[in-house]
């Protein structure tokens, strides 16, 4: 990570997060937060890396509830690291009933229920301030914003371009890969970024344990 071409890309973000966006965030996160999270997975829908699905957590919520929350609000309110059952189980599921092609699998990221509890919660708490730090051309990430809807907006652009192709004016379009764009960003910038849009250190810190201390196994 060159830090100073870094320094100089985000002086141009501007800090977005108010002190009562701040404050609301940092109010204490409720048993009630946790059980809504977990009323809004799908329960058969995948398995973590102990087999077990949200069904489980959901059907004898009576009997392992205490124990559940206790150990979420810990993470979520009292510091404690979500390192513990921050596993992911890494495997192929079949695109087709016959696959002979490795192109014919799925990669899929199987996550613990407990783990995918506490991070539901956290972007539950963030979904109001989304539409604030993810811009509307982004077309994703915020509710009813659909990502395709950049197809429309490629079109439209490459049109008007073709339209005023006598302009004196020069234009282009810049395709990006998108897999560079989502898939590969350092843990470092993530970090710079929370912080220059205004996050509090302690919401920083609580997103930063989530993403960065995950083991895998495939």
């Amino acid at each position: 990570m060159d830090y100073m071409r870094l320094g100089q890309s985000l002086r141009v973000v501007k800090p977005i997060l108010t002190p009562s966006q701040n404050l609301r965030l940092n109010q204490v996160f409720l048993r009630e937060e946790i059980e809504t999270s977990l009323r809004q997975m799908f329960p058969t829908k995948s398995p973590g890396v102990d087999g077990m699905s949200a069904l489980f957590n959901q059907k004898y919520w009576g009997v392992v509830g205490d124990d559940v929350v206790g150990f979420c609000l810990n993470v979520l309110n009292g510091g404690a690291s979500v390192k513990e059952i921050n596993h992911t189980l890494l495997t192929l599921i079949l695109k087709v009933d016959k696959p002979v092609k490795v192109t014919e699998f799925q990669p899929i990221s199987l996550c613990t229920v407990i783990y995918k509890m506490i991070s539901k919660t956290i972007v539950n708490m963030l979904k109001p301030i989304m539409p604030l730090i993810i811009f509307e051309f982004q077309s994703t990430f915020v509710p009813t914003w659909l990502i395709t809807d950049n197809i429309i907006a490629a079109f439209e652009s490459i049109h008007a371009i073709k339209r005023r192709g006598g302009s004196k004016l020069k234009k282009m379009v810049l395709k990006l890969d998108m897999s560079k764009a989502y898939d590969r960003v350092e843990w470092t910038f993530i970090e710079a970024m929370l912080k220059r849009l205004g996050f509090n250190d302690r919401w920083v810190e609580l997103i930063m344990d989530c993403i960065s201390t995950v083991t895998y196994s495939v």
